[in-house]
């Protein structure tokens, strides 16, 4: 019952309900001596301190895109999703939802690929015509997503790794998404979950 209750939850209800919170710091997997750097969760707190809030600022800018809804028949659905979709916002009309059934997910990619097998050509994502038609929105939604994940990858990945791939970058100068400072990624991934299980 308690994780239907809005708001925090003390250290005793969180033991009560068998729930740990991760704390901010690096995990590591491997035998020991051996360890990769695997994941690192972030809290608030940690988030709101990096580049003096700018960071939390982007996120917070970009939830706000992510859960504003469209209007009239579509007041239900989120109108960024609609938007990478194809579906207009001004028709009536509807495409049908990229879903899988195995996942109750969607899936939208912005961004390009370069194929393994032609490291000289790029492989553009499927674009849909709403994106063609406005991509300054799509291009807001990147920005946004590289305001938020480049610090955040600055800050956990080893130095010795970003050091290789800023030098890389310098030499192969990599087409990027997002921004000048983004060395790192060219494409990112919208997801979407219909249902939320408890």
């Amino acid at each position: 019952m308690l994780l239907k209750e809005p708001g925090g939850l003390t250290e005793e209800e969180h033991t009560a309900i068998s729930y740990y919170e991760l704390k901010a710091k690096p995990v590591f997997v491997g035998w020991p001596g051996e360890e990769n750097f695997t994941a690192k969760y972030y809290n608030e707190i940690e988030i709101n301190a990096l580049h003096s809030g700018e960071v939390m600022e982007a996120f917070k800018k970009l939830r706000d895109i992510s859960s504003a809804r469209g209007q009239g028949s579509h007041a239900n659905e989120s109108a960024l999703e609609m938007f990478l979709a194809g579906k207009s916002l001004k028709s009536e009309t509807k495409k049908p939802r990229q879903t899988s059934e195995k996942t109750d997910r969607r899936v939208y990619t912005l961004g390009f690929t370069i194929p393994p097998a032609d490291a000289n050509g790029i492989c553009m994502k499927n674009v849909e015509k709403t994106v063609l038609d406005d991509p300054e929105r799509a291009a807001e939604v990147t920005r946004l997503i590289a305001r938020v994940a480049v610090p955040l990858l600055e800050n956990v990945v080893p130095a010795g790794v970003l050091n290789v791939l800023n030098k890389e970058a310098d030499i192969r100068a990599p087409l990027t998404i997002g921004g000048e400072n983004n060395k790192y990624f060219s494409e990112c991934l919208y997801k979407v979950r219909l249902k939320i299980r408890c």
